[in-house]
């Protein structure tokens, strides 16, 4: 592992931010990057942490052909734009139906949804 993705890393560069002078950080946006989200819990313990939609968005499409982008990526839309979590489930039941022949974009998306309980 790099050193650059370490939760050590991290830490120094929030405590360094603490030290001068930010109180606290409550939302961080990121990408999968190995350490980065712990490394803030650590020294900001109240922060909230979301994936970044787009880096899950481009993640999921490495599993989807080209010429299926454009439909798979509305579908994905209407996921992200529902107005409620019964909503959300309900797309993204549809989402799961639909796109059953490229597993992997599904499965990185489900992971994502189950571990946030909440719409993304």
């Amino acid at each position: 592992m790099n050193e650059t993705e370490s939760k050590h890393h991290w830490m120094q560069i929030f405590d360094e931010l603490k030290e001068r002078g930010v109180k606290d950080v409550l939302f961080l946006s990121m990408d999968s990057v190995t350490g980065l989200e712990e490394g803030t819990k650590a020294i900001f313990p109240q922060v909230t942490v979301q994936r970044c939609i787009v880096h899950l968005i481009c993640n999921s499409l490495k599993y989807v052909p080209t010429r299926d982008y454009k439909a798979f990526t509305a579908q994905l839309k209407r996921i992200y734009a529902a107005p409620s979590l019964v909503a959300v489930k309900s797309e993204f039941e549809q989402f799961q139906d639909t796109w059953k022949q490229y597993p992997g974009g599904r499965v990185r998306l489900d992971s994502k949804l189950a571990a946030r309980g909440t719409a993304l």
